[in-house]
Order: C-alpha cells, then structure tokens, then sequence
C-alpha cells in the first residue's frame, strides 16, 4: 500500500512527491476483499477512529471506507457494483446509520452517453446513492464524481 501511495504521487500522475508532505505517515495493511470474499471486510482502529472496509466491485475490487470517531460516521462508496435486482448488500452495510455517505454521481442515467463506451460506468447512478442512503439511515448523502459535461444547472 504505502509503494503504491508513492508511485501514485510522482509525474506524470501528480506534480508534488508525497514525501514533500509535512505529515507523520502511518501505513497500514488490510486483508484483500478479492472477487471471492464479498462480505463485510476488515475492521482497524486507530487510537479512537474505526475503520471499516469491504470490496464494492468484484470487477476491479474497489473498497469502500467507513469512518467512525466520537460517534460519528463518514462512509466512502466510489465505483460501486449496480445490481440490477437490488442495492448491494456490503454498501448497505458499510452505510448503516451513518451521518454521511459520499457516492458516485458520475452517470446521469443507464442511458447516458457513457453507457456505450462501457457497460460497467452504469453503476454510478446517483439515484443508486439516494435508494442506498434513504434504505441504510444514512443522515446526509453528498454525490461526488460529477459528469465534467454537466454544469452548475444541470447539477
């Protein structure tokens, strides 16, 4: 993890090395959510921050974080998996009850210009974010990855 954090933040991919960063960096392991283990992943705690994770997408098996400090919770959900029967058991989950759920936004609808260059790009349907927040008590949903075409009116 932490190789991959610094290959990522050297050019062309960022313009500042993460060693530039006045911060004390700890870096910590987690057992991988593969394809095959789609449960509820791994839980790590960090003096009084929990941290939850779990795979959202078999396909490129993204994570999704839960945060929790002082009886507050902060979910991250990008690049989730769109069921088309149901929501995703793991990010209901991972979203239970928490203050904050940050989505994907990306695709306006399964019928979006995106949607003919890759069938995956469907899963990011904001109204997704909303079923999710309303079906898991999640208090406040913020939609993240914004279409670069829409504007400020559309949005």
């Amino acid at each position: 993890m932490e190789q991959r954090l610094f290959e990522q933040m050297l050019p062309p991919k960022f313009p500042v090395p993460i060693g530039i960063m006045g911060s004390d960096m700890k870096f910590y392991d987690r057992p991988a959510d593969g394809p095959k283990n789609r449960e509820p992943g791994s839980e790590l705690a960090i003096g009084e921050v929990e941290i939850e994770t779990v795979c959202l997408n078999p396909t490129n098996c993204a994570t999704g974080y839960r945060v929790s400090y002082q009886g507050h919770t902060a979910v991250y959900a990008t690049d989730t998996l769109l069921l088309s029967d149901r929501l995703d058991k793991n990010l209901l989950h991972l979203a239970r009850n928490a203050d904050i759920l940050i989505y994907d936004g990306t695709i306006e609808s399964a019928s979006d210009r995106f949607h003919s260059f890759n069938t995956d790009w469907k899963d990011f349907i904001w109204k997704t974010g909303i079923e999710v927040a309303k079906a898991a008590g999640v208090q406040k949903l913020v939609i993240c990855h914004h279409d670069p075409w829409h504007n400020d009116r559309f949005l």
